[in-house]
């Protein structure tokens, strides 16, 4: 049986120096657990691609890729090859800008894709998402997070054709996670105080959803 392979997408742009950041904590989470299964599972930080906005030109409905962005397609390939992907993004007004990037050219190849393949399907049809977002601001902060990030990713990766795994019938774009957050010396950033053991817990269980999900749409198919 052909190796599953899972991409981590870590959206955050944050530079942290020595302390790792909290996307790509959650991303390391997600590594290990996928790990354990048997699956073979990497991270991309969307802060080492140079992405640049779609212009509109259009070549990508005759070229299948983005003829301006070599970053990009070099990113996409890497989302084609993958069975599972998952979304890590803090909350940013929505989202990220180098996410927002991504997102708009996937959409765009795949909606000229529509237009061409007998199918009408894209191809990323038939892929797996799940989405974990994550915001300062405490248990109130949660529902908009969900609302501002996991919904507006969900929204775009079902039009190019990947479904977004819920996590449960409220979480049904992925999940999030709020940290209670303490004033520091003016000037500096707030100290945000997640709880790593929910994080790993719930983290551990998406996981376990998205790969049963997988096998069951497998033995429909």
């Amino acid at each position: 049986m052909k190796e599953k392979k899972a991409l981590c997408i870590c959206a955050s742009g944050m530079k942290n120096g020595k302390k790792e950041g909290i996307s790509r904590r959650i991303c390391r989470i997600l590594e290990d657990n996928q790990t354990k299964k048997g699956i073979s599972a990497r991270t991309v930080e969307l802060r080492d691609f140079l992405l640049s906005p779609c212009n509109e030109c259009g070549r990508c409905f005759q070229e299948r890729h983005c003829v301006q962005d070599e970053d990009f397609n070099r990113l996409y390939g890497q989302i084609l090859e993958a069975d599972y992907l998952f979304f890590v993004s803090p909350h940013h007004a929505p989202v990220p800008a180098r996410l927002c990037m991504l997102l708009e050219k996937m959409e765009r190849i795949a909606s000229f894709q529509r237009q061409k393949e007998p199918s009408g399907r894209p191809e990323l049809w038939g892929k797996l998402a799940g989405i974990i977002s994550h915001a300062g601001g405490g248990e109130r902060e949660l529902m908009t997070c969900k609302a501002m990030v996991n919904d507006t990713i969900a929204d775009v990766l079902e039009r190019v054709g990947v479904k977004v795994v819920p996590f449960n019938s409220r979480w049904n774009t992925g999940i999030s996670f709020a940290a209670a957050c303490k004033e520091t010396e003016k000037g500096t950033f707030p100290v945000q105080e997640y709880d790593w053991e929910q994080i790993a817990e719930e983290t551990g269980m998406y996981v376990e959803i998205v790969v049963q999900t997988s096998r069951t749409l497998y033995a429909i198919l």
